[in-house]
C-alpha cells in the first residue's frame, strides 16, 4: 500500500475551515481537535498568520492526516486572534456558522467595526474562560500594538492537545506501509530474527507492531519508557530473553499485554532490588569507603522513589532547617495551586506515614480536595487559575457528578487516570508548582536547576523531586509531624485571606465552614 492512500485528501473547496466547520460542526471531539491546531498555528506563527494559508492535522487524531485551508484573509495580529476567537465561539454554538462569511467566520473585522450578530455572540460567549482571554488579548493589543509576552505564555499553557482518539487505527496502517517512515511506529517484523541483545521502547513510540521481537535470540533486555500499543504477538519466541523494564505506573498493564512474560515484567523500582541481589551473589565481602573530608560526591539525578536522593553520610544537621521558611511558602499569592499542592504533599504523608508521595497521587488529591469548593460551594481560585477548567473538563470526560464527594472523586480518579484521560487533563498542574514551590530555598532559573539542587546532599528545603514525584526531607517531615494542625491551619487562614480578592462573604463562609477536605476544619 502506498504511504498518500493513507493519508484522506480533500478537494480545497472542502478544505476551508468554513466548510470543514460545517460538516463537522456538531462533532465536538472534531471541534476540539481543529481549535487546538488553530491556537498551534498562532503560537508557531507568533500570532501572525500572514506568512501562513494551511495547516496539517495529524492523522493520529482522525486516522488521516487532513490539510485545513484558512485563506490569505488573516494578514494582522488582530485578525489572526479574531481567527482563533471565531473557532471558539463555534465550538460553544455551531449555529453561529450562519453569520460567518466563508472563510473569514465571525469576526473578521474586529480592527474596523461588529456587526450586531458579532456584539450579540460576544455577549453570549464572554462567561467562556477562553472565549473571554483571547477576546481580551485582542483589546489589549488594539492598545498596544502587539501581544504581550505574558499573555503569550498564559495562551501557550492553555493551548492543551486533545487525546488521540484513533491513534490505534492509524498505527495498524503506518505498521504495515511499506513507506512510512516515521518515528512513533515500530514496523510489523522489524527487528524478526535479529541479533541485538538490548532494545529501548523510548518515549517517542507509540505503537509496536506484529512479531516485531520474534525469534530474536540475544535478546536479553527489553525496556520501555512510556505506555505503548501493540500488533499481534509483539514479542514472540526470544528464548533468552531475561527482562522487560517498564514505566511502575503502568506495571499492571504491561503484564496484562503481555501475559506470556508477565513474570520477567518488572519496574525500575524492582530492578534495583533484582541488580543488588545479582551483585551480593558475586560478592563475598564489601569494603567499607571512608568518607573523608576530601572525598568528592557526585549528586545526581533520582531515578525511582525507592532511591534515597541524600548520600548516605551522616545526616544533615537541625541547624541548617529554618523553620520559618514554611511561611514564605504563601507570601506570593498568584493562584491557588500551591495550597493544593501543600495540603495534599503533607496530608497524604501523613496518612500513609510515608516520606515518598508521587506525582499521580498529588494531582489526584488536589484535584479531589478543589472538586466540592467549586462545585458545590462555588468557589471562586482567581481569573488566573485554571483548575476550575481542568475539573469542568474532568467532570466532562467521566461519570462524576459535581455533588460528588471529595472522597469518592479521589477514587474513581485513581480507578480511571490513565484509561478516560485523566492523567492529560491535569498534567497542568504538574507544570510549574512543583519547582517553583522550592523558591524559599532555591531560586528559581529552570527545572532541571531546581531538581539537582533540591538533591543536594545539603539541601534544606522542604523534599526533593524526581521523575515520579517527592521524597521529603525527614527533618522538616518530623517538624511538621509534631506541628501537623498547627501548620495545616497556617496554610488554610492564608488560602482564606487569598480568596478574600474573589469572593463574596457568603463564599467565604463556606469555605469556612466546609473546611479542606481529608484535612477538616482547623
Amino acid at each position: 500500500m502506498k504511504g498518500q492512500k493513507l493519508i484522506k485528501t480533500f478537494a480545497d473547496k472542502d478544505c476551508n475551515v468554513y466548510n470543514l466547520i460545517k460538516a463537522n460542526g456538531e462533532d465536538s471531539y472534531f471541534m476540539e481537535v481543529l481549535y487546538y491546531y488553530v491556537r498551534r498555528s498562532l503560537l508557531r506563527a507568533d500570532f501572525d498568520l500572514s506568512e501562513y494559508e494551511a495547516f496539517t492535522i495529524n492523522g493520529k487524531y482522525f486516522g488521516f492526516k487532513l490539510e485545513v485551508n484558512f485563506g490569505s484573509a488573516y494578514n494582522n495580529v488582530i485578525q489572526s486572534l479574531s481567527f482563533a476567537l471565531s473557532v471558539r465561539a463555534l465550538m460553544l454554538n455551531p449555529s453561529y456558522l450562519q453569520y460567518c462569511y466563508d472563510s473569514r467566520l465571525l469576526f473578521f473585522t474586529m480592527t474596523e467595526y461588529l456587526s450586531w450578530e458579532s456584539h450579540r455572540i460576544i455577549l453570549e460567549c464572554i462567561n467562556d474562560e477562553d472565549f473571554r482571554f483571547i477576546y481580551q488579548m485582542i483589546v489589549d493589543t488594539k492598545d498596544k500594538g502587539k501581544v504581550d509576552d505574558k499573555n503569550k505564555q498564559l495562551f501557550e499553557e492553555k493551548t492543551i492537545r486533545p487525546e488521540f482518539h484513533h491513534l490505534e487505527d492509524y498505527c495498524k496502517l503506518m505498521a504495515k506501509d511499506p513507506e512510512y517512515n516515521g518515528k512513533s511506529v515500530i514496523k510489523n517484523n522489524a527487528y524478526l530474527c535479529s541479533d541485538i541483545e538490548e532494545f529501548t521502547i523510548t518515549k517517542a513510540i507509540d505503537y509496536v507492531g506484529d512479531t516485531v521481537f520474534a525469534y530474536c535470540d540475544n535478546l536479553k533486555e527489553i525496556r520501555f519508557e512510556r505506555k505503548v500499543l501493540f500488533g499481534k504477538f509483539p514479542i514472540i519466541e526470544c528464548k533468552n530473553l531475561q527482562r522487560i523494564i517498564v514505566p511502575t505506573e503502568f506495571l499492571d498493564y504491561y503484564k496484562a499485554e503481555l501475559a506470556y512474560y508477565k513474570y520477567i515484567i518488572c519496574d525500575q523500582e524492582h530492578l534495583i532490588e533484582i541488580k543488588e541481589e545479582e551483585k551480593c551473589s558475586h560478592v563475598e565481602t564489601v569494603e567499607k569507603v571512608d568518607n573523608s573530608d576530601d572525598l568528592e560526591i557526585e549528586h545526581v539525578y533520582v531515578d525511582s522513589l525507592s532511591a534515597d536522593p541524600y548520600v548516605e553520610t551522616e545526616e544533615a544537621p537541625d541547624a541548617l532547617i529554618d523553620y520559618s521558611k514554611i511561611g514564605e511558602i504563601f507570601e506570593k499569592k498568584a493562584s491557588s495551586y500551591k495550597y493544593f499542592w501543600f495540603l495534599s504533599i503533607i496530608s497524604l504523608a501523613n496518612e500513609r506515614n510515608q516520606l515518598k508521595v508521587t506525582y499521580k497521587d498529588i494531582v489526584i488529591r488536589m484535584a479531589a480536595m478543589a472538586w466540592p469548593m467549586i462545585f458545590e460551594d462555588e468557589i471562586n481560585l482567581g481569573k488566573r487559575d485554571m483548575i476550575s477548567q481542568y475539573l469542568s473538563a474532568v467532570e466532562k470526560a467521566t461519570k462524576l457528578i459535581p455533588a460528588a464527594t471529595s472522597k469518592v472523586v479521589e477514587n474513581y480518579l485513581t480507578q480511571h487516570y490513565q484509561s478516560q484521560g485523566i492523567d492529560r487533563i491535569l498534567s497542568p498542574l504538574l507544570k510549574n508548582v512543583p519547582y517553583r514551590f522550592l523558591s524559599p530555598w532555591v531560586r528559581y532559573t529552570s527545572d532541571d536547576d531546581v531538581i539537582m539542587e533540591s538533591n543536594r546532599r545539603d539541601f534544606s528545603g522542604l523534599y526533593a523531586l524526581n521523575k515520579e514525584g517527592i521524597l521529603l526531607n525527614e527533618t522538616w517531615w518530623n517538624y511538621i509531624q509534631e506541628n501537623y494542625r498547627d501548620i495545616c491551619k497556617q496554610a488554610i487562614d492564608s488560602f482564606e485571606d487569598y480568596l478574600k480578592d474573589n469572593n463574596n462573604g457568603m463564599a467565604l463562609l463556606k469555605f469556612k465552614v466546609g473546611g479542606v477536605a481529608f484535612i477538616g476544619k482547623t
